[in-house]
């Protein structure tokens, strides 16, 4: 390699150094020199970037609230009268498995109810202690596959012997 060649790329180098600090140095003295527009063109750019990231955390907030109420109406919650037997819930359950538009099936007995709705009531559980007995009925909860498929499983449900509500 040549020496001369060596010098020359050192020099290039130097030199966009040299501009580099130049230009930054000018942009300082201007940003002196016109210091109200330079505060307020921060103050309004400080603005700017505070409204997006309002509305993007509304867009955001709105996004999960819709999101959690779809969830929430993809269940239908099928109550049972509170005499039916046992082998008649468990032939329900089967039924509930095999119908069309639905993907899951949870069963809540009279005791899980209760512990539920102690837990809702939090420190006002003692409202349920003077009960004789547990008034709250046996459940199912069905989770649909989706939301088009609620009127027709909710009908299909009522017409199960049994089904109080």
């Amino acid at each position: 390699m040549d020496p001369f060649y060596l010098t020359k790329k050192v020099r290039d180098i130097m030199k966009t150094l040299r501009q580099f600090r130049n230009i930054i140095r000018e942009g300082l003295v201007g940003m002196w020199r016109n210091l109200g527009m330079t505060v307020a063109s921060v103050v309004s750019i400080t603005f700017v970037l505070l409204m997006f990231g309002f509305v993007l955390l509304m867009v955001l907030n709105v996004e999960q609230v819709v999101f959690e109420s779809g969830a929430k109406l993809q269940k239908i919650v099928v109550f049972f009268e509170n005499n039916t037997p046992q082998d008649k819930l468990t032939e329900v359950e089967n039924k509930f498995k095999t119908m069309e538009g639905v993907d899951k099936v949870e069963f809540t007995s009279k005791e899980e109810a209760l512990n539920e709705m102690k837990d809702r009531l939090k420190g006002d559980d003692y409202i349920l202690e003077g009960l004789p007995e547990n008034p709250l009925p046996v459940s199912f909860t069905l989770h649909l596959k989706s939301l088009n498929d609620g009127e027709r499983v909710a009908q299909e449900a009522k017409t199960i012997p049994g089904v109080y509500k």
